[in-house]
């Protein structure tokens, strides 16, 4: 339901009621419009629940929430509408990214019937409502990554003009008038980020990282706590990877393509090669953010039941039996890998898809657009073959959320 979530989301929801009370006519800088800063403290986010355990300590939890909390009110007391969800939330790319893949839009039916009507009470309110919170004109919007399916937009027009409807899965990748280097940019440091938070699941992963820190002469240094070599060398791993790695996987096969490409006489910039498939990898990443958390929910999943039940006795006078900790997953792992597999699959297979339309709507003909996308299609093959490797490695003893 593409970005669904943010209509729900109660810090996006302080955001726009600070907006709304405060009635701020300041823009977001122009320079600023942009994923860069979101880009940023979504990475900042992802390490410190490596690092800090988020997910383990409510303090932490806590605290992070406060900050997003008092950060989305500040923005919305000095910048108009939700000028925080749109460029500064840690979570905004990711899910607007993802979004992209859904197979429901809101549109115009009919974009000549907005471009004639001139009040746009659509974008910028009316009687009826308030306007776009995100800034969406939706007489050009051609794609999921910003809407949020708020609907101000369709209470407030006049010409019953908006639809939301079915589409095909993952027509927002290729169908798109627009490529941002900084959502392409986000979209292969997903894949990286997924890969290693899935590895860290593995026990080999445990064992090459013992044996990196063994070869270290980090004691030298005056740092002998093995928890605090295991963090560092954790987090200089994570970062190597998914902003470095994987991204420079993906820049060196635009530059092949650069060069294949100058084959024929064409020239094209690396930057504009590396924005158009960077899109490509939306499912990739996507594929293993469901793969990852597919295990935690089948394994974990039942833990709810004692939860639910420890928390009833412990704020209500009612008896619903014992806590049982030690319940068996959903399923056995080998039902959970082979589901795992199919999803990878079926999203390699949305990958594939969404090159080959990408490289025949920016390269001219079918000679190009196959030195175009055959190097993406490698680089995208050994991603996918380097995450079944993964997941096919025994779990680690030491991973726990």
């Amino acid at each position: 339901m593409g970005r669904l979530w943010c209509l729900m989301c109660p810090i996006g929801a302080v955001n726009e009621w600070t907006s709304r009370l405060a009635q701020p006519t300041r823009k977001w800088p122009k320079p600023l419009r942009n994923l860069w800063i979101a880009n940023g403290t979504f990475i900042l986010l992802t390490w410190a629940d490596v690092q800090l355990g988020v997910v383990r300590d409510p303090r932490v939890t806590a605290g992070i929430i406060l900050l997003l909390l008092v950060s989305a009110a500040l923005t919305g007391l000095f910048f108009q509408r939700r000028t925080f969800c749109r460029y500064l939330c840690p979570i905004t790319g990711l899910i607007g990214i993802y979004s992209m893949l859904a197979p429901v839009e809101l549109r115009a039916k009919r974009c000549e019937t907005c471009h004639s009507h001139k009040e746009k009470e659509c974008f910028v309110g009316g009687p009826a409502n308030v306007g776009c919170p995100m800034f969406e004109r939706v007489w050009e919007m051609d794609s999921n990554a910003y809407c949020n399916l708020c609907f101000e937009c369709v209470k407030g027009c006049p010409q019953d003009n908006l639809v939301l409807r079915l589409r095909a899965f993952g027509a927002d990748l290729w169908a798109a008038s627009r490529r941002h280097l900084d959502e392409a940019y986000l979209a292969v440091v997903l894949v990286g980020a997924s890969l290693f938070l899935t590895g860290e699941m593995v026990q080999p992963w445990h064992d090459t990282l013992d044996a990196i820190i063994g070869r270290l002469p980090l004691q030298a240094l005056g740092i002998t706590s093995h928890k605090a070599v295991e963090a560092l060398v954790n987090s200089t791993m994570f970062l190597a990877v998914a902003l470095v790695l994987i991204p420079l996987a993906v820049l060196a096969a635009a530059a092949v393509a650069q060069r294949l490409l100058a084959w024929t006489g064409k020239t094209h910039d690396l930057s504009e090669i590396f924005t158009v498939f960077g899109y490509m990898f939306v499912p990739i990443g996507l594929s293993m953010h469901l793969a990852h958390n597919l295990h935690h929910l089948i394994d974990e999943g039942p833990g709810i039941v004692p939860v639910i039940q420890r928390t009833i006795h412990r704020f209500t006078t009612f008896s619903v039996g014992v806590p049982a900790w030690n319940v068996p997953p959903l399923l056995s792992h080998e039902v959970v890998y082979w589901m795992q597999m199919l999803l990878f699959m079926g999203f390699y297979g949305v990958s594939l898809y969404a090159g080959a339309r990408l490289a025949r709507r920016h390269f001219s003909n079918a000679e190009t657009t196959f030195r175009a996308a055959a190097p993406m299609v490698v680089v995208s093959l050994f991603i996918m073959l380097l995450n079944v490797y993964v997941l096919s490695q025994p779990m680690s003893a030491r991973h726990s959320h």
